[in-house]
């Protein structure tokens, strides 16, 4: 695999969608400003996409990938395939599971995540109503994300890369469409992030048509591969679940700073993901089939020798955005959302958050970057434990410092 290559059309694709992210995010400030309309939009675009995070991209892909892998490398297409067809039969009711739950009780969901929202007239139920909408994405995107560990592994980087725009184009058409008011705004979202779903999804099982793997929804039945990724994937979802708990810490924290800090927060993060995200992700979904695939030979030189490759890399393009990103904060935040209902002091605002989250990058994509090393060689434990020690720091360091410096903590 040539390492760059596939990097720069992952990142390239990537920075489709970020760029598309960024116009969809440019309108919605222009329209709505730093409001508690957008604050509950962002809520509940916030949930299902933890819980994406935890069911599929993550945990899933670092169990489904390795094993994949070796199905096509020991037994060609075929075993793949009766693999990829097994994990789908189990994977889609479970989601649907969850997805139904989740509607039914959101309630009592959102008074616990964001207690803070019954404080404000009708902010928690415009939360729950939208909330009720957004949650179905989640399941057409986790079975998009099952088909991309496939796309993936066959080193068909292109449609999985590019898929995220989808959800990006879906919104700016809706908040094109939508009348000028706030709340109507936010329901346009809301059924635009869905509608992108299911396009994202049907795309994705094109693609994997095309690809020469015939998948199709069968009875569940839990087979001795379907148990091998059950018991590879579950300390990786504890892993992933710690981090989406913190995400979870993060709404109920921002909704105790005031109207507005969940919108200024989500856009900085933004800004901060974009290099996360064309650098990071684009190298660690690349050598993650490499590294399984070297694995598999019992070849540990090949390798070692694709993580440090990707390990310089990584540092080589991090290191300029993250300082460039750090001076040119406000400019950037400026240019890109101070216009309309969105003003100068929630521009400064989210500019010194994103000057404050830039200073973690470079350690953020070396995460990255060498987390596919231990999941290819199953070894869970490691990251499980780092990511539950990182999250026992983090939620006291919140306690402590929200009442001594507010949202920069």
């Amino acid at each position: 695999m040539n390492l760059l290559k596939a990097t720069g059309t992952i990142g390239g694709l990537t920075m489709v969608s970020r760029v598309l992210g960024f116009v969809r995010d440019m309108i919605a400030a222009r329209l709505l400003g730093a409001s508690h309309a957008n604050d509950a939009f962002n809520l509940a675009f916030l949930l299902p996409n933890i819980f994406r995070r935890l069911f599929a991209e993550g945990a899933f892909s670092s169990g489904f990938v390795p094993l994949f892998s070796r199905r096509l490398t020991s037994g060609g297409t075929e075993e793949a395939e009766r693999f990829s067809n097994e994990i789908l039969a189990v994977f889609m009711p479970a989601l649907l599971l969850v997805t139904i739950l989740f509607v039914i009780f959101m309630p009592a969901v959102l008074l616990v995540v964001v207690p803070e929202y019954g404080n404000t007239p009708g902010k928690l139920e415009l939360a729950t109503q939208l909330s009720r909408w957004t949650f179905p994405y989640l399941l057409f995107i986790s079975m998009a994300a099952l088909l991309a560990g496939v796309l993936n592994s066959l080193t068909r980087f292109a449609v999985a890369a590019f898929v995220p725009a989808l959800l990006n184009i879906a919104l700016i058409v809706g908040l094109l469409a939508a009348p000028d008011d706030d709340l109507t705004v936010v329901r346009y979202m809301a059924w635009a992030v869905l509608i992108g779903g299911i396009f994202q999804f049907a795309l994705s099982w094109f693609a994997v048509r095309r690809a020469g793997i015939r998948l199709h929804f069968g009875r569940p039945r839990m087979t001795p591969a379907v148990r091998e990724l059950v018991l590879l994937i579950l300390p990786a979802m504890l892993a992933a679940g710690v981090y989406q708990i913190s995400q979870l810490f993060y709404a109920y924290f921002s909704a105790r700073l005031g109207e507005g800090a969940l919108t200024m927060l989500s856009y900085a993060d933004r800004l901060n993901q974009l290099p996360l995200s064309i650098i990071g992700t684009a190298l660690g979904v690349a050598i993650l089939p490499s590294i399984s695939q070297a694995i598999a030979r019992d070849d540990e030189a090949d390798a070692s020798d694709v993580q440090a490759r990707a390990f310089d890399l990584s540092m080589l393009l991090t290191l300029p955005a993250t300082l460039a990103l750090m001076v040119a904060a406000f400019p950037i935040i400026g240019a890109l959302y101070r216009a309309g209902d969105y003003s100068v002091e929630a521009a400064q605002t989210t500019a010194s958050i994103l000057a404050i989250l830039v200073t973690g990058l470079p350690a953020y994509v070396l995460v990255k970057v060498l987390t596919p090393a231990f999941y290819a060689r199953k070894d869970v434990k490691t990251p499980v434990t780092i990511a539950m020690t990182v999250l026992a720091l983090s939620i006291p360091a919140n306690f402590l410092l929200i009442p001594r410096i507010g949202i920069y903590s």
